[in-house]
């Protein structure tokens, strides 16, 4: 699409939507205005139909202030006027007043004369007692604190709606007391409504609840909550996009009990709206017109003014593109926004020839930059794995040497090696460590001049040996050195040795700058903290192993001091150790489960050292008394270890051993698995080591006697399956430490 069509094409939209929003103004501006002129129309119907009802309703009001205020109708009710009614109450006397009924009680509620008129053909209306009773209910809604309240209102009968007023009874200067209660009341039938019609000036229609109401009205009364306003609706439309030509009113009429009675309906002609619709739409279209003709006449000045030109200057710009000639330059006349177009692209073209220029050199300068980045990003990542293999659990060695091969790759050099320092390093796995020295090379190394060594180690900074240096070093002459470096292996004030790195003439490593001095440095501190960690390690392993040999040196004096006591069980607890050990390792026991075994059977019969001599020395066999303080060394146990920590899982052991696979054991009467593992194995080995040894009150069994008993009670008193591990472990070859063997007491 050319500029000129796009010029249309924007012309024309604009147009269209101008004369749019014009006329969208223009209806929302007056069409509300014509509409709420209407709305006020209807609701002066409305007031005016009210008012007429209100008329005659004070009508009625003043016509029974009128009867009941007269002294003549007070004495009728009293009973001492019985030619009231002939006198006053003739039809002729109903039409004059123009109502239809009139209601007398006396004092006391009861009603004293009743008596309705047809005002069309003046014959009296039959009234039935739930005709008198419904009308006559609204005397209940005099204040009885007034004498002079009113109650005036619609009442809703079967029989139809009705006006009525109801006043109490007074002499004619209106003293009291009340002789009783005078209604009066007006049907509001057809030709009632038509009088108020009439007087109002309106038409309208009515309904009463008790009708069968049009569909629309009891529609409009479901959904009515406010009924003292009227509820106004448009009529239906008589086609698509023809607006509706009336308003439609409805007003629900309250009862006295304040509930709805009867329904109006006030139709209003939309005139002023639909005359306003149709100016509108006359001046739309006057707009539309208009700027119709303005748009092509803008559209006939800019092809003049502006089209010949903009096209020269198409040409010439497709023609400097093409041509490729920034030096091209456009020609400029006048002084407008075209003319100052044409001077922007010929200093454009000027800029961008610099621009050009410039590009370049920046593209050189990004190059450079991400060389130093991805340099930097090798680094940062070597960094990182040599701190993943800081922290695995390979060993040392292999640990330095896979450092080393790391930093021979990330420095592109031929050798680097881990050298002691000037006193020594405790945490190095070998006099000189290194990676990419020929063997025959690698014990020159340590022999490099002690003033680099000491340089480097005092000052706490890479040491940079160029060639001329390192050509005094005759057994390094082979590897063809280019420079050497050497970096202080320290880590928090620690010195342990240094770093070498040796760069020969074909290694493709770059100068060393202050730059690479630095990463070499971080090199070395990252190799310092292995070596540190190692250290660290070592110490704490050593210091791990004195603790425990201190802790079952311990242990095995007190079992040794148990079997000082019980003479009868002495060595007992170096085999069943031994034995016991053999047997966990048998059934997957390792590492921690294992020292906690070890340490549950040498300390198995500590609790016995609250036993008396009594029963734990005596010959013969014990009582059930002596049996009962005996059974109690399991508990004596484990309150006497069950606050040492190291010990707290062997406490277990110690307190189960005497429990049963069935459950008959002690003392907690255990049974299958509830036992701990350690207790159970404990157990077989235990009762073998005692079966198999002399005591003085029995000769040891013989072996196959001690397996058939072991094989007889697997399953009731012990574990099967550790049972039948045990007697394979009998079975075979076993090293000597775990043989197990029969010491006679001495």
């Amino acid at each position: 699409m050319t500029l000129g069509q796009r010029v249309f094409l924007i012309l024309v939209i604009v147009l269209f939507f101008t004369t749019a929003v014009a006329f969208a103004i223009s209806r929302a501006i007056f069409l509300p205005q014509f509409d709420r002129l209407d709305h006020d129309y209807l609701h002066h119907r409305i007031e005016r139909v009210l008012a007429a009802l209100a008329a005659e309703q004070n009508r009625i009001s003043a016509s029974t202030a009128d009867w009941a205020y007269w002294s003549d109708t007070y004495e009728f009710i009293q009973g001492s006027y019985p030619e009231y009614v002939n006198e006053n109450l003739s039809p002729e006397t109903f039409q004059g007043l123009q109502l239809n009924l009139m209601l007398f009680y006396d004092a006391q509620g009861r009603l004293a004369f009743a008596r309705a008129v047809d005002l069309a053909s003046l014959t009296e209306s039959p009234i039935t007692p739930s005709l008198a009773e419904q009308i006559g209910s609204v005397r209940y809604r005099l204040s009885p604190s007034d004498p002079l309240s009113e109650v005036q209102g619609i009442v809703l009968t079967e029989a139809g709606a009705i006006l009525v007023s109801a006043r109490y009874v007074l002499h004619s200067d209106r003293s009291g007391p009340s002789g009783g209660v005078y209604i009066a009341g007006r049907w509001l039938d057809a030709t009632e409504w038509d009088r108020i019609a009439a007087w109002s000036g309106q038409n309208f229609n009515v309904w009463t609840l008790r009708d069968n109401l049009p569909a629309e009205v009891s529609q409009i009364l479901t959904g009515v909550k406010d009924t003292s306003q009227p509820h106004v609706h448009l009529a239906p439309s008589p086609a698509p996009l023809v607006p509706p030509a009336e308003l439609w009113a409805y007003l629900p009429l309250n009862d006295l009990w304040g509930e709805p009675a009867l329904v109006l309906k006030i139709v209003h002609p939309r005139d002023v709206y639909l005359q306003g619709v149709t100016s509108l739409r006359t001046l739309g279209f006057l707009l539309l017109i208009l700027e119709i003709l303005l748009g092509g006449v803008i559209l006939v000045y800019l092809q003049t003014r502006y089209g010949r030109r903009l096209n020269r200057l198409m040409n010439d710009v497709e023609a400097m593109r093409r041509e490729g000639d920034l030096n091209r330059r456009l020609e400029v006349t006048g002084s407008d926004e075209l003319a100052t177009l044409a001077s922007t692209i010929n200093n454009l073209a000027k800029d961008l020839a610099v621009a050009q220029f410039s590009l370049q050199e920046s593209n050189r300068s990004l190059q450079q930059s991400l060389a130093i980045t991805q340099t930097s990003l090798e680094r940062l990542n070597v960094l990182r794995q040599i701190d993943q293999t800081i922290a695995s659990d390979i060993r040392l060695r292999d640990k330095l040497v896979t450092i080393l091969n790391l930093i021979r790759d990330a420095l592109h050099v031929g050798g680097v090696a881990l050298l002691p320092g000037p006193h020594g390093s405790l945490a190095l796995p070998a006099p000189v460590l290194s990676e990419g020295f020929p063997l025959p090379h690698v014990p020159w190394l340590y022999h490099l001049p002690s003033a680099w060594l000491e340089a480097t180690i005092t000052q706490r900074r890479v040491q940079v040996i160029q060639r001329e240096d390192l050509l005094s070093l005759s057994h390094l002459a082979d590897l063809n050195p280019h420079w050497l470096a050497l970096a202080p292996l320290q880590a928090r004030d620690h010195d342990y040795g240094m770093m070498l790195v040796l760069v020969s003439r074909q290694d493709k490593s770059p100068e060393p700058d202050d730059e690479w001095c630095t990463f070499l440095q971080s090199l070395a501190l990252q190799t310092a903290i292995a070596l540190e960690n190692a250290q660290l390690l070592l110490t704490t392993e050593g210091l791990n192993a004195e603790l425990k040999a201190a802790i079952e040196a311990t242990l095995l004096g007190w079992s040794r001091a148990l079997e000082l006591r019980d003479r009868e069980t002495q060595g007992h607890s170096e085999r069943v150790v031994r034995l016991s050990l053999a047997l966990g390792r048998r059934l997957g026991l390792q590492g921690q489960a294992l020292d906690d075994l070890r340490y549950g059977a040498l300390l198995h019969d500590i609790g016995k050292i609250g036993i008396p001599d009594s029963i734990l020395l005596k010959p013969g066999p014990l009582t059930p008394e002596e049996w009962a303080i005996m059974r109690q060394h399991p508990q004596t146990a484990y309150d006497l270890l069950k606050d040492i920590p190291f010990l707290r899982r062997a406490v277990e052991i110690l307190y189960a051993h005497h429990e049963r696979w069935e459950g008959s054991g002690y003392p907690r009467g255990l049974k299958g698995e509830e036992i701990p593992l350690g207790a159970r194995i404990f157990a077989v080995v235990d009762v073998w080591d005692a079966l198999t040894s002399e005591r003085p009150y029995r000769p040891a069994w013989p072996p196959q006697q001690a397996r058939a008993y072991l094989q007889e009670q697997a399953g009731v008193l012990f574990d099967p399956q550790v049972v039948a591990v045990f007697l394979s472990l009998l079975d075979e070859e076993l090293p000597p430490e775990e043989q197990p063997t029969v010491t006679t007491p001495a």
